[in-house]
């Protein structure tokens, strides 16, 4: 896979935009914030200051849960496993039967598995599938079954558990391919996998430093683990949005952005973490995420569509996972600007910065939002991306 930053498109803001490019966000940018939250949020206050930090609580309860994993290594981990069959045809069962023993597989060959895992399953499909006697075992619950719904269930099941259990570390992952099957969303799967059962992530070293993890993390077109699939500290899940709530959240911002001017022309929902997309923006939508990631190679960024390698039948994913703590060096906000140019994207940066500030302080208005990890990605950028 080549090392190239993928920066593609035109250097264009789509619809109008009347902040100017500068370094960080003002004293000026952050009364315009104020100004147009007002009272339009999910608690009916607001509370941007100028200086945002986690709160003290949070800072008190990542300061136990530190302290906590030094005594006590590895902490508990219980895996959340969202399995979708489409249909009830043979085809389909056999197709989601390999994919579910595949991913199985890595996770029973890796080290953490070794050192002890709950597997709770959540499954959608047809009443008389077979594929539900692979989640049995003396550690598994099957959590759910039906015929209909999406990866929100699944989530909500992991939200729940991390708030009764704040000390302990939680797996996400789903079946896919199972939906569009292909040697894309193979070569996809297996390389998401590799990173979320990786020994890097499972690392004292990453829960000391980190929020969560995965293969990669993108901090645009919104935050996000490209393909959805992560291990992450229970303490930061908690202090999320209930996922069953999340979309309905994600809708309000963007429709509240909209009328106060903070956003304008069209808005593409995969780019703002809208509808179907708001599972995967949900892990990395609060202000306090301190994300890792273990992909080393900076080609890849978020769009698997952008690298024809991904493609490739035969593709075998032969990069070694080590721990990066983000922002990493060499890949600054603007190596994930390749979707400029497109319609529905922010290419201003600073612009973006406004809309990451609103959407953060209209979704956790408790949680004040100009310090910690994410925001140095944001902080650090100016100007149009390219």
């Amino acid at each position: 896979m080549s090392c190239v930053p993928n920066l593609t498109g035109q250097n264009n803001v789509v619809g109008q935009s009347t902040v100017t490019a500068q370094s960080t966000v003002t004293g000026q940018d952050m009364e315009q914030v104020r100004n147009v939250i007002g009272q339009d949020n999910l608690t009916g206050q607001s509370t941007v200051t100028g200086q945002s930090n986690v709160t003290g609580q949070d800072t008190e309860r990542v300061r136990n849960v530190t302290a906590q994993s030094i005594r006590a290594w590895p902490r508990p981990l219980t895996v959340f496993y969202h399995v979708f069959q489409s249909n009830s045809g043979e085809e389909a069962e056999d197709l989601t039967t390999s994919i579910v023993t595949e991913q199985l597989s890595t996770m029973r060959s890796s080290k953490a598995f070794g050192q002890g895992v709950k597997l709770m399953s959540t499954f959608i499909g047809p009443r008389n599938s077979g594929v539900t006697a692979l989640l049995e075992c003396p550690t598994c619950q099957l959590l759910e079954s039906s015929q209909t719904g999406d990866e929100s269930s699944t989530l909500q099941h992991l939200h729940d558990y991390c708030s009764k259990h704040h000390s302990e570390r939680v797996v996400y992952m789903h079946s896919k391919g199972t939906f569009h099957p292909g040697p894309f969303n193979n070569n996809i799967r297996r390389f998401l996998m590799k990173g979320i059962w990786s020994d890097a992530c499972h690392s004292q070293d990453m829960f000391q430093k980190c929020t969560a993890c995965g293969s990669r993390f993108s901090p645009m077109p919104h935050q996000h683990y490209p393909g959805n699939m992560w291990l992450a500290r229970c303490d930061y899940v908690s202090r999320l949005i209930p996922p069953l709530k999340f979309e309905s959240a994600m809708a309000s911002v963007v429709r509240t952005a909209v009328e106060k001017g903070v956003l304008s022309g069209f808005l593409r929902h995969s780019y703002f973490g809208l509808d179907r997309f708001s599972a995967e923006h949900w892990l990395g939508s609060h202000p306090s995420h301190a994300p890792c990631d273990v992909c080393g190679n900076p080609s890849y960024t978020w769009d698997f569509r952008n690298h024809p390698e991904f493609r490739q039948e035969h593709y075998r994913v032969t990069w070694a996972p080590k721990l990066f703590a983000d922002p990493r060096p060499g890949m600054p906000l603007r190596a994930f600007c390749h979707s400029c140019g497109k319609v529905g994207a922010i290419c201003n940066v600073t612009r973006l910065k406004l809309w990451r500030l609103f959407e953060w302080e209209f979704l956790y208005p408790d949680h004040q939002s100009q310090r910690g990890a994410l925001w140095e990605y944001y902080r650090a950028g100016a100007g149009l991306c390219g």
